[in-house]
């Protein structure tokens, strides 16, 4: 699958494996709406980590820390991600003309033009586009069946529930178990008037008590025949 960068408006990047732009949008959906952003596929991606040589906090887990880019990828991050950047690295560079160590009072003028740099490409992108205000695809009021199986300690449990709303990108509804956000499942939505049962893979988007939310993901042409089928239904009442 091709590799995603999404350029937050606030500078951030991420970089995500997806089959399309449109998964790539649901995926990067646990950090923000990639839909107002900047969002192209890469080529010759390549990150390096090094494992670390000891753990430094309690609060974070994770055993590496990033050591580089790729070359190719390096030059694609400062031509499209942070050109700004890029331009005041050049400048930087160019004013040192000197042979041996660069002045203090030189360093000082290009770090305070670099972090210059910094700032307008942390803010560049703000209010250039506005978030949207409704959501990709319209949510219905619904009351189905609804059962929710995930994976707990290697084995499998069933959550029973109730849904509250539906449409083609998700569901919502009250669920009796706990689940977390990000967690991936398995739904069974069953609708009595059409006598049919949906069961698609799902990610949860929202959690409030008992309310939960639900993305779906990896649905297939008849999977979504059929949640287009209950959506319809549920249009018309």
């Amino acid at each position: 699958m091709p590799i995603y960068i999404c350029r937050w408006q606030n500078g951030n990047f991420s970089a995500v494996s997806a089959r399309s732009r449109d998964h790539a949008i649901l995926l990067l959906d646990e950090f923000g709406n990639a839909e107002t952003c900047e969002l192209f596929p890469v080529k010759d991606f390549m990150v390096h980590f090094r494992l670390k040589d000891e753990a430094d906090n309690i609060e974070g887990t994770s055993p590496l820390e990033l050591q580089g880019f790729g070359g190719e990828m390096l030059n694609m991050l400062y031509d499209r991600v942070y050109p700004v950047y890029a331009k005041a690295c050049m400048e930087a560079v160019e004013a040192w003309t000197e042979d041996g160590p660069m002045p203090p009072e030189k360093v000082e003028g290009v770090l305070r033009r670099l972090n210059d740099a910094l700032f307008a490409e942390r803010t560049r992108q703000w209010g250039a586009k506005k978030q949207p205000a409704v959501r990709r695809f319209p949510r219905f009021p619904a009351q189905l069946s609804l059962a929710v199986t995930v994976a707990r300690a290697g084995e499998l449990a069933m959550l029973q529930g109730v849904s509250t709303d539906f449409g083609e990108g998700g569901i919502g509804g009250i669920v009796e178990g706990d689940l977390e956000l990000g967690e991936c499942v398995l739904l069974m939505i069953s609708d009595s008037r059409l006598e049919t049962q949906l069961e698609p893979r799902a990610q949860v988007r929202y959690r409030k008590d008992k309310n939960y939310g639900f993305a779906f993901f990896d649905v297939g042409p008849s999977e979504q025949a059929k949640v287009r089928q209950l959506c319809k239904r549920l249009v018309s009442g």
